[in-house]
């Protein structure tokens, strides 16, 4: 990559209310740590620059006990009490899971630098990471002395109607049409109203969860998530839906890929007339832009979901070496 990212130092060190269990070289290592816009891996920017704050970081690990960090994971600063608990888990001295517990409901947000990339996430996610890092390096007699409260975390996080962490998203993910989950499933897709749990209740394709599905059309912030839960569940009740999102779609002069390629996916799934017409005028656009880009997601649904109704469009569709290989890798994927 050509862009470099950069790390800015700020000047002046911040202040930070620390316990008494914290010494003062301890306190001068975080605010240093702190100093940084961000959490940052050992290399920065795209060449082989390393942190200088992770030198600190492993310092941290090095010269503070169990105590010092188990007092700056209650720090209200994000980069404080994340790298505490990453120290932490290093030192492997203590029980971190009473820890990791205690931050499954934080969602401030912690800024992450990892190469020339960077990006934030909540805390609890973060800490969840680390833990999961963390039971990477442990041997079995681990998990089958800590069985019940791995579970535990598991359900909290499932169950929990107030943890709202990516993490829990990936758990709704996993549950893919398993009626043991429905009741709780439905529930998150009903009252929580996390995105991604409507594809989830669609899995099911239930006739009483039709109106909660359509729901999802009325956000602007679910509408790809109801999209897609019409692909899982292609009931006649949500194609007019489909409909007016394709025409309101089709007048605007900026485009939302994701919601393009899952619509012609969704579109897919019926087969009439009305839909051939749309696709119809997708490779008849007169837009160049707009006839090659919305022909590859077009490409895409037709290839993943192939109907005899569809296969005048394979010629139609001029699609390049280089967007074949991309064309059939699409195609593939679950999403």
């Amino acid at each position: 990559m050509k862009i470099r990212l950069k790390i800015l130092v700020i000047c002046c060190c911040p202040i930070f209310t620390f316990g008494q269990a914290v010494r003062s070289q301890v306190k001068s290592l975080v605010d240093s740590i702190a100093s940084y816009n961000a959490l940052c891996g050992l290399y920065i920017g795209d060449t082989d620059i390393k942190s200088s704050q992770y030198k600190f970081l492993n310092r941290l690990t090095n010269i503070s006990t169990s105590k010092e960090l188990l007092d700056l994971t209650k720090s209200t600063n994000t980069l404080v009490k994340c790298a505490a608990f990453q120290a932490l888990c290093a030192k492997d001295s203590i029980e971190i899971i009473p820890v990791l517990r205690l931050h499954l409901y934080d969602t401030s947000l912690v800024s992450i630098r990892q190469g020339c990339f960077g990006w934030r996430q909540m805390t609890g996610d973060y800490f969840l990471q680390t833990f999961y890092y963390f039971l990477a390096t442990k041997d079995s007699t681990y998990f089958v002395k800590n069985h019940t409260n791995l579970v535990a975390i598991d359900s909290l996080l499932f169950y929990d109607p107030k943890i709202r962490l990516a993490y829990k998203e990936g758990q709704i993910k996993g549950t893919n049409g398993d009626p043991l989950y429905y009741d709780r499933i439905r529930d998150i897709a009903l009252n929580e109203r996390v995105p991604v749990s409507v594809i989830a209740l669609a899995k099911y394709k239930k006739q009483q969860d039709k109106e909660i599905i359509e729901s999802y059309f009325a956000n602007d912030k679910t509408l790809y998530h109801a999209i897609w839960a019409v692909r899982e569940f292609p009931d006649p009740k949500f194609y007019p839906f489909l409909i007016k999102v394709f025409e309101e779609k089709w007048r605007h002069k900026h485009y939302s890929f994701p919601t393009w390629r899952i619509l012609y996916q969704a579109l897919a799934q019926y087969p009439n007339n009305k839909t051939l017409a749309l696709f119809d005028k997708t490779i008849g656009a007169r837009n160049k832009f707009r006839r090659e880009t919305l022909g590859m997601y077009l490409a895409i649904a037709i290839t993943k979901y192939p109907n005899p109704l569809f296969d005048k469009y394979q010629n139609k569709i001029q699609v390049d070496d280089f967007h074949k290989e991309f064309l059939n890798e699409e195609a593939n994927l679950e999403n």
